[in-house]
């Protein structure tokens, strides 16, 4: 399979995204972030994230968890988690900082999807920043799995959808639509503007 054919693999549609996706529902749920305090949740959810990148330990914790950590080999990991904690939200936060411009000058669906595909976009970013890195690989793999983790806490707790098989399709979904975008982005940075614009209004 050529990446051609492969950056297409992201972008199928499927009936599984229709709840979600659709602004128009009949379940009780807050649709978009600005509605009551569902900002004010996804605010505190990062904040306690970002707070564990500056957790505090005692002294004694402070000189054993080096030695322990090599030992274990978990210091590149840990280090990863500590770094992507602090960057992660301001990822995905993307969407509501400028909102004026996604939401309104872009006239974007003010909608999950959206949210996704900013979110997606700027973690690609960062993904290509951290390729050449020694640990990269590591660290995107953390940063991945904590988009993913988002993911599914978003829709479980901001868009009503049961955890489970359902839970499972929408993720495994979205997951694909992210692995296509990230190869067309890709290939747009190998290229020319133009096909990375493509990619980005596809």
């Amino acid at each position: 399979m050529s990446l051609c054919q492969r950056r297409f693999i992201g972008y199928s549609t499927s009936k599984i995204r229709t709840r979600l996706l659709s602004s128009d529902t009949t379940q009780p749920v807050e649709e978009d972030l600005h509605v009551g305090n569902t900002k004010e949740r996804v605010l505190d959810r990062y904040k306690q994230i970002g707070a564990k990148s500056g957790r505090q330990y005692p002294e004694f914790v402070k000189r054993i968890a080096p030695p322990l950590s090599k030992l274990l080999g978990i210091t590149v990991r840990a280090e990863g988690m500590s770094t992507i904690q602090r960057v992660y939200p301001v990822c995905a936060m993307q969407t509501e900082y400028h909102r004026d411009y996604y939401i309104d000058a872009c006239k974007l669906p003010d909608n999950y999807q959206t949210w996704f595909s900013v979110t997606a976009l700027h973690l690609w970013m960062v993904i290509v920043r951290f390729r050449p890195e020694t640990h990269g690989e590591t660290y995107n793999e953390i940063l991945v799995n904590t988009f993913f983790e988002d993911v599914e806490w978003r829709m479980c707790n901001l868009h009503g959808v049961k955890r489970g098989s359902i839970a499972t399709r929408y993720i495994k979904d979205f997951l694909s639509q992210f692995r296509g975008a990230v190869m067309a982005y890709d290939e747009g940075l190998c290229k020319s503007d133009a096909i990375l614009a493509a990619a980005l209004w596809r």
